[in-house]
């Protein structure tokens, strides 16, 4: 736990990722945190936990396909463990922030306040975009337009590959 509190912290300061390695088990705790938060937010959306639990592991193995290919082509084999842990754990901040504004949307759905949830919602996602695109640029060092066009790409396999294949 204390290097994960060690890696957050240094995540903003650093241009490229932290030169020390991530232990394995951080990032096999990472996915298997990252499949049970997935599945519960889908769940709450969907209400069918065997459709949100093979969503959620689709959404997982897209995942680990993208930063597996941007390792191969780049070159940055050393990197591989570093980069999907980090990925990981943006993913599972951001999951958890939604599973809160879910549990928000519960709470104000029939009162006056119930679209301040699609307006926080919107938020969570512009900055899950922002920091992954930031992650993938200074993994890489790629400028603006191939790393937003990168995030876009990113962004549209994890989400909408699983929505088009289990509708």
């Amino acid at each position: 736990m204390s290097s994960l509190i060690k890696y957050i912290g240094l995540f903003p300061l650093n241009t490229n990722l932290p030169a020390f390695r991530i232990a394995k088990p951080s990032l096999l705790k990472s996915l298997v945190f990252y499949l049970f938060s997935g599945t519960t937010f889908a769940t709450i959306l969907s209400g069918d936990i065997v459709n949100s639990l093979l969503e959620t592991s689709l959404n997982m193995t897209i995942l680990v396909i993208i930063i597996l290919g941007l390792i191969i082509v780049e070159k940055e084999w050393s990197s591989f463990n570093q980069l999907l842990t980090t990925v990981v754990i943006c993913e599972n901040l951001f999951l958890v922030l939604d599973i809160g504004a879910e549990g928000m949307e519960y709470f104000l759905e029939a009162t006056s306040y119930d679209h301040y949830v699609s307006i926080l919602g919107l938020i969570l996602f512009i900055c899950n975009f922002i920091f992954i695109t930031y992650i993938l640029k200074n993994a890489f060092n790629f400028n603006l337009i191939k790393t937003l066009v990168l995030g876009l790409l990113y962004f549209s396999a994890t989400d909408g590959v699983p929505l088009m294949l289990l509708g």
